[in-house]
């Protein structure tokens, strides 16, 4: 039940290098400590990764993070798996943005296979990169995302969250029972919702 975040950003610093790399995840229960928003297990560009595991966010007091960030960058998949959230045991009833994968200004990305659910916020929230709020552009949205066989149960806010995207397919997947631990609004299985005007 410890803290296996040094090993998770070990790993994937391994696999940040100029090939297309693939990580396997083997089973077993693993917790991981959260950062803020864009300080989760950062996956880098060009990773396939084959999850068996289940990775536990450990509680935080954090209003915004995820378990898993697919922030700014291209050519990811993240398969397999379950990520339980800190739904349960979060140490303050601050925020609505603790998310099991947030993809930010990502690019050509799966997710896949996955089951995710007790989030403080939503299961996956796709949005784009702050810089396009600041400065009301789109270069940092997320392109060509596909969710494929994906399950989000139980998350507090949404199951998925669409925000700064452009292609974003949902094939094969269940969005369910959002807000049955604890709710806030709007606590839908799919929400669709500005990211700027």
């Amino acid at each position: 039940k410890g803290d296996n975040r040094k090993c998770f950003d070990a790993i994937m610093a391994l696999a940040n290098g100029p090939q297309n790399t693939s990580v396997y995840i083997e089973e077993g229960t693993f917790y991981t400590s959260v950062g803020g928003h864009g300080g989760g297990i950062a996956v880098p560009s060009d990773t396939h990764v084959h999850n068996r595991a289940t990775i536990v966010a450990i509680p935080t007091a954090l209003e915004k993070f995820e378990v898993i960030s697919i922030c700014n960058v291209r050519n990811v998949v993240f398969e397999g798996g379950q990520i339980i959230g800190d739904v349960d045991h979060h140490l303050n009833d601050k925020g609505e943005w603790g998310y099991g994968i947030g993809l930010l200004g990502a690019r050509d990305c799966t997710i896949k296979d996955i089951h995710i659910q007790k989030c403080w916020g939503d299961g996956i929230n796709i949005q784009s990169l702050y810089s396009d709020y600041t400065n009301s552009t789109v270069s940092g949205h997320c392109y060509n995302i596909r969710i494929d066989g994906v399950t989000c149960d139980d998350n507090r806010r949404q199951g998925l969250s669409i925000e700064g995207a452009m292609d974003v397919e949902v094939i094969n997947s269940i969005f369910t029972n959002t807000g049955k631990t604890k709710a806030t609004l709007p606590s839908a299985g799919i929400d669709i919702e500005p990211w700027f005007d």
